[in-house]
């Protein structure tokens, strides 16, 4: 596996293809950096003190798969964890972190996968630049770095015992990774116009080919969500 910076670790449960997207283009379950598509764990929800609704947290509890039982303790781990495990919304700072998060409240759970993130050496000064807060204006409080760009300021590679699975172009903004493109249905426009295609987790196999994607779609030729996009790598590790 080359050498890709780590933007952090994460906790997703593998997921069904939206119907909106093209089931002869992706495989039935898909892997995705982006929560639009796969449930993180933890998140926002998972935090005390954010405002998320009671019926909001049960959702998103349900959506990744945790059991009800756990539900005041996962709670109570996120608040007492939050920017000493994990930044901004729910990126782990280290593997082994994630691990333990996983462990304690996912043990049981196949569809629940670490996932590192990673970027080409190209593109970190890019992310770096587009998500780092501008100083506060008088009389408000700054605004915090996410995790993302809290840990690819530390610049370490990615480990490299993991399984590749392949690249996806996603869209950040404020630091956040808040859009992947098969949020945009744009399989279907890669696969028919740039005969690009998808592999078995619904990633892009090659990261020369995601950074093709992701010049194409700044070019604003099609529609896509406003923002920096960019070709991540995402790793498993068991």
């Amino acid at each position: 596996m080359d050498l890709f910076i780590s933007a952090g670790f994460l906790l997703i449960r593998s997921s069904s293809r939206p119907a909106w997207t093209s089931g002869s283009i992706l495989p039935e379950k898909i892997i995705s950096a982006c929560d639009c598509l796969c449930p993180l764990f933890p998140g926002c929800y998972a935090i005390e003190w954010t405002g998320d609704s009671k019926e909001e947290r049960e959702k998103r509890f349900n959506a990744v798969g945790l059991s009800s039982a756990l539900w005041a303790e996962a709670t109570r781990w996120a608040t007492d964890s939050f920017e000493e495990a994990f930044g901004w919304p729910g990126v782990f700072y280290s593997l082994e972190e994630a691990k333990g998060a996983k462990e304690r409240f996912f043990s049981n759970q196949s569809e629940i996968q670490i996932i590192g993130l990673g970027l080409a050496e190209e593109f970190v000064d890019a992310f770096i630049s587009d998500s780092t807060p501008e100083p506060p204006q008088p009389g408000y409080a700054p605004q915090g770095e996410t995790g993302f760009l809290q840990v690819l300021k530390k610049h370490q590679a990615l480990p490299l015992h993991g399984e590749s699975l392949g690249f996806e172009p996603l869209c950040s903004e404020l630091g956040l990774l808040s859009h992947s493109w098969l949020c945009n249905h744009l399989e279907v426009y890669f696969a028919e116009v740039h005969q690009i295609k998808v592999n078995e987790h619904g990633l892009i196999a090659d990261f020369e080919t995601a950074k093709r994607c992701c010049k194409i779609i700044e070019q604003d030729e099609i529609q896509a969500e406003p923002g920096l996009w960019l070709p991540w790598c995402l790793v498993r590790y068991e």
